[in-house]
């Protein structure tokens, strides 16, 4: 799936809104993500950042009622782990200077919650 929003950051507030249009502050973010698992209860997305808006994913989520688990400033009622369900797997960018194509991979740890529900998923 496709998303595009238009986002305000509320700087004072450290917190950002999904608006309905433009003016000034507002800026276009937009992400695809796909459902890797569906347990009924939560799901398992992976994200593409097409643009890196503040609180991007999180916003975007949230104003879907769908906000990340243990995201308690969006919405999230999840309280089990003081952490939000956010995990950057990988990154590639290149080098400013040297032009050389950087690439991170990291998995979130299996046996912590929510990611040891979907160890089947991630382990693949």
């Amino acid at each position: 799936m496709k998303d595009k929003d238009l986002l305000f950051k509320d700087s004072q507030k450290n917190r950002s809104y999904v608006v309905k249009r433009i003016r000034k502050g507002v800026k276009e973010a937009s992400l695809e993500y796909k459902v890797l698992k569906n347990n009924g209860e939560k799901a398992l997305v992976r994200v593409l950042l097409h643009t890196g808006r503040t609180h991007q994913i999180r916003v975007q989520f949230a104003s879907r009622k769908t906000p990340l688990t243990g995201d308690i400033k969006y919405g999230s009622r999840d309280r089990t782990t003081g952490d939000i369900a956010l995990h950057s797997c990988a990154i590639s960018f290149y080098h400013p200077v040297t032009k050389e194509k950087l690439s991170f991979v990291s998995c979130p740890e299996m046996n912590d919650y929510p990611w040891n529900t979907f160890g089947d998923v991630l382990n693949a």
